[in-house]
């Protein structure tokens, strides 16, 4: 099989230049499933086929641009209750289902980049109406601009709870909010002063939170003059965030974390220059930025293609969207705290570390137990899955054939020979009935190919 991923180009400008398919490098069924991993959370060998029929650049607009899926709104019935008697378990499990449903993809991926980015925690917020409005928040403006997301996180309820920006006023100004905004959600160390984090933790002063609720009390607020950044002014937090927004190390800083959850580990400096400068001319808009990157050179180079390990949720709604069928909500997300990601509930403020990370003794037996459930009827997923009709063939044939359709349905056929001629062997000896289809899907996806991106 020819290698269709060239070596990411060394001038960063032609790297974020739109992929033209060639005779070395075609743009084919790999590069449209690349692009649905990691845009999204993978897809069909026929969504894949699209993409590939539609092109880069239009099967990037078309993937940035989806308008809203308005099939996830039964999800939302029902959802008043669950918000009014604190069951954080139903609101994970309201979100996997809008990952494994939605039509528009892009929306939940960006939004989850959101949640580890402007991580909280529902251990300490303690309100599943918060942690649900903030994550609200991800999902319907996560495409637009990072701006208002962030000064929108200053008086978040969940955020304010969390970083202890609710019991903050001038006469004692919490810090924790002003240091993370620079040190994990701008900046990154070394481009703020301790001088710079004190004076703005007083332009975030006089918030409360109430029933998950945040207010503003004007008598607590520090309405003084501040000095951030060198810069003297009565800033308040919406002024104090823009400073950070606006601070020359933000744009560097955002575009090498994008394009580390997008693209690639270890993205070289001269890229992340360049996307920054991408970044900072949208002002900050996600949805034309992502578009460029889903369509360039870089996205689909060979430093990109299969450089990253899938977290718990990449490969666990990967695999539901690729199979097919009906899945219990909470028993999945049951299984994404087994593999190392609770939803709602990230290790730290720094959200999940992520990459290698993601794989020890623990999390691998649960992933190889999450593919076995994910591949047979019922189980404690309550699957609603025909293992047969996915297949779509008869009893007669023979081991190869099922190999390479269960290939194409999990993994397009990008695997090794050497892979494909051991899955065939076992094939032989699994037979064709459902439990040998079954057992087939499971064994590809426990594949080590399976669980990187």
């Amino acid at each position: 099989m020819h290698e269709p991923f060239a070596p990411i180009p060394a001038d960063p400008a032609e790297a974020l230049s739109p992929y033209v398919s060639s005779a070395g490098a075609p743009w084919d069924i790999r590069h449209g499933a690349h692009l649905l991993r990691r845009a999204g959370f993978g897809g069909s060998a026929e969504e894949a086929a699209a993409a590939v029929a539609a092109g880069p650049e239009a099967a990037a607009r078309a993937l940035v641009r989806a308008p809203e899926d308005a099939g996830l709104a039964e999800l939302d019935e029902g959802l008043e209750t669950l918000l009014a008697f604190e069951q954080p378990m139903r609101l994970r499990a309201w979100w996997v289902l809008r990952m494994v449903r939605t039509k528009a993809p892009v929306r939940e991926k960006v939004g989850l980049f959101l949640h580890g980015h402007f991580a909280t925690g529902y251990r300490k917020v303690r309100s599943v109406r918060a942690m649900h409005r903030q994550v609200r928040l991800f999902l319907d403006q996560g495409l637009g601009s990072f701006r208002s997301i962030a000064r929108a996180m200053a008086s978040d309820a969940a955020m304010l709870v969390f970083l202890d920006g609710a019991r903050s006023e001038r006469s004692r100004p919490n810090e924790n909010f002003a240091r993370e905004l620079m040190e994990l959600f701008t900046l990154g160390r070394g481009n703020y002063s301790e001088a710079d984090i004190r004076e703005a933790a007083r332009a975030f002063t006089g918030w409360r939170v109430d029933n998950g609720a945040a207010r503003f009390r004007a008598t607590s607020f520090d309405a003084k003059e501040k000095t951030i950044f060198g810069k003297r002014d009565a800033f308040n937090a919406e002024a104090a965030v823009d400073l950070c927004v606006d601070h020359p190390a933000c744009a560097p800083f955002l575009a090498r974390k994008l394009l580390q959850f997008y693209c690639m580990p270890q993205p070289p400096d001269p890229l992340v220059d360049a996307f920054a400068q991408k970044l900072a001319a949208s002002n900050f808009e996600f949805a034309p930025v992502l578009e460029t990157l889903f369509a360039s050179r870089a996205f689909y180079s060979r430093e990109a293609h299969r450089s990253m390990v899938k977290s718990p949720v990449d490969f666990a709604i990967g695999a539901l969207r690729a199979l097919g069928g009906r899945v219990a909500g909470a028993s999945l997300s049951d299984w994404l705290t087994a593999m190392g990601q609770s939803l709602f509930d990230p290790p730290s403020v720094k959200g999940w570390d992520g990459g290698p990370a993601w794989i020890h003794a623990a999390t691998w037996i649960a992933r190889v137990n999450f593919a076995r459930d994910a591949t047979l009827a019922g189980g404690s997923m309550d699957r609603e899955l025909d293992t047969v009709a996915l297949f779509a063939l008869g009893d007669s044939i023979e081991a190869a054939a099922r190999v390479d359709r269960a290939l194409d349905v999990l993994l397009l056929r990008d695997v090794a020979a050497p892979t494909r001629e051991l899955l065939i062997a076992q094939a032989k000896t699994l037979g064709a009935g459902e439990a040998g289809l079954s057992s087939l899907l499971h064994r590809i996806i426990a594949l080590p190919e399976y669980h990187i991106s």
